[in-house]
């Protein structure tokens, strides 16, 4: 295939795995940081733990951003105008595939930490 003098050669597989990746650390990061907030770690004395949790919410939804953000660059990954002709179809709905439930998860994501973020002192309260 004969490359425009402006498009680079790309291993679109190697590209859409470290998206991937990525995606997958920064969910398991957001998902991770209000259980960390409930034990207590690196909560000021002056905070109430209810509040940190609540806290926590605002970062899970920050977090959970940035993985939406690499899922969408892993769908993108296949998406070039010189990629239509490419023997990788297989390999191009997988990944695709991957990226839309990455998308949903880091989408549910910032869902669960805006509800966090604006009713966790309630909800730690209440449980």
């Amino acid at each position: 295939m004969k490359m425009h003098k402006y498009f680079k050669e790309i291993d679109y597989i190697s590209e859409a795995k470290k998206w991937r990746l990525n995606s997958i650390l920064f969910i398991a990061t957001a998902v991770s940081l209000p259980l960390i907030a409930l034990t207590g770690i690196l909560k000021p004395e002056a905070e109430e733990l209810s509040i940190w949790f609540q806290r926590s919410g605002a970062l899970m939804v920050l977090v959970s951003s940035l993985s939406e953000y690499h899922a969408f660059q892993m769908l993108n990954t296949f998406s070039p105008v010189e990629m239509a002709n490419q023997p990788e179809l297989t390999s191009k709905v997988n990944y695709c595939n991957q990226a839309k439930k990455l998308i949903i998860v880091a989408a549910i994501c910032i869902g669960i930490g805006t509800v966090i973020w604006g009713y966790g002192d309630i909800l730690y309260e209440s449980a």
